[in-house]
């Protein structure tokens, strides 16, 4: 069941209806962690899975043939090639909205000024390290 969706297991007969999971998942709580670590291990098996659809070339060649049938040559397979790009966007999207926080994309954010003005300076001296004293000595 490796990778699995919840609507191809709970189709199977000898399991119980999504709607049941879904109410588990609600009702247990042993249950809603052991739904989680499922669905950790289904984004490991996307992982494998992407890097497979990645390097399966098989069906990226077709032969060109002439009028006659003969083979004259090789070009690319455009369905096929897109299929596989579709196919690893699609488990990208998911695992992004499974874990953001691991496969989400990282967005850096600048803190710098247009002007510089907010541009932090590279300390010079040793006194440039240390904050001002916010309590003159008496």
């Amino acid at each position: 069941m490796s990778g699995q969706s919840l609507n191809e297991i709970c189709a199977m007969p000898q399991y119980p209806h999504k709607q049941t999971v879904l109410n588990w998942i609600h009702k247990y709580p042993e249950f809603f962690d052991q739904y989680k670590r499922a669905r950790e291990v289904q984004q490991e098996h996307f992982l494998d899975e992407m890097l497979d659809i990645a390097d399966d070339a098989s069906n990226d060649w077709m032969e060109r043939n002439d009028r006659e049938g003969n083979c004259v040559g090789w070009q690319e397979n455009h369905d096929s090639v897109n299929r596989s790009k579709l196919r690893i966007h699609a488990r990208q999207w998911v695992m992004e909205r499974m874990a953001p926080k691991r496969f989400g994309s990282k967005q850096a954010i600048d803190h710098t000024s247009s002007d510089s003005s907010m541009t932090p300076k590279e300390p010079r001296t040793l006194e440039d390290f240390y904050a001002p004293d916010p309590k003159p000595k008496p």
